[in-house]
């Protein structure tokens, strides 16, 4: 038998039509095959029954609390959208955006709804996965106990860390735009320099930014012997976008070395 709806047959998201009184009147091939482990025939049987096992539409006993986005479309003449975990015929347990769009008929009323379901288990979870480095990435930039300073190709203040900070007096909202050597370098305090002539005479930055590699030096910051670690910062290309600097208070260490 012929589908009614022929163009939604053939494509790679599951799809139904639902009528007003919640019932199924039309299942694309995706569809059927995910019900594959289901005893019931899609069309013909209401949506929340095919969906949730339960008698009754979403609203009044299927997820309490809330209202059924069928009855919404219907109401508003508008699309609805929402992602959910989804426990599927077969046992497994699957998380699904779901788009509810009105279908109207000659007189303007919306008829039926179709209903497109995907399947975006593995990009929710790669997007969890994604989420979670980015705040163990931030826990780690933020408790690190040594300086850290991210500077893009011109030297610009991109973030600061706390031990940074602290370190230059100085804060990332404070900082952010401004280029490193006018604040705390070498020849910040120095009116006789402007620009780039105030670039700290061992920066290492610099020369990261420069040829890609790791350069270490140390210098003077309030009265304490930092040494300091620049390497550059690539891109998902390949490309240097700037240069994180890695600062070590190493004051104890020299005078310790000075006393031998």
């Amino acid at each position: 038998m012929r589908p009614e709806y022929p163009p939604l047959d053939s494509l790679g998201d599951g799809v139904l039509v639902i009528d007003r009184e919640h019932t199924v009147v039309f299942a694309n091939r995706v569809m059927r095959g995910w019900l594959g482990h289901a005893a019931k025939e899609p069309v013909g049987t209401k949506c929340h029954d095919l969906s949730h096992q339960q008698p009754f539409p979403c609203n009044d006993r299927c997820q309490p609390g809330t209202t059924c986005f069928h009855d919404r479309v219907f109401a508003t003449k508008e699309p609805f959208s929402q992602r959910h975990s989804h426990l599927m015929p077969d046992g497994s347990e699957r998380i699904l955006a779901i788009t509810a769009s009105p279908l109207f008929d000659q007189t303007g009323e919306v008829e039926r709804i179709v209903q497109v379901m995907r399947d975006v288990t593995e990009e929710e979870q790669l997007r969890r996965d994604l989420d979670q480095s980015r705040i163990d990435l931030e826990q780690i930039f933020a408790n690190a106990p040594f300086a850290l300073t991210f500077l893009d190709r011109d030297m610009r203040v991109v973030r600061l860390n706390p031990a940074m900070e602290e370190m230059v007096g100085w804060s990332t909202a404070a900082a952010k735009g401004k280029h490193c050597y006018d604040l705390w370098g070498q020849y910040s305090g120095d009116p006789s320099r402007s620009g780039k002539k105030r670039i700290c005479d061992a920066c290492g930055a610099t020369r990261a930014i420069a040829n890609g590699e790791k350069h270490s030096y140390e210098r003077q910051v309030k009265g304490r012997t930092i040494q300091v670690q620049a390497v550059p910062v690539l891109d998902q290309q390949g490309k240097i976008v700037g240069a994180m600097e890695i600062g070590c208070d190493i004051t104890e260490q020299k005078q310790a070395t000075a006393a031998i």
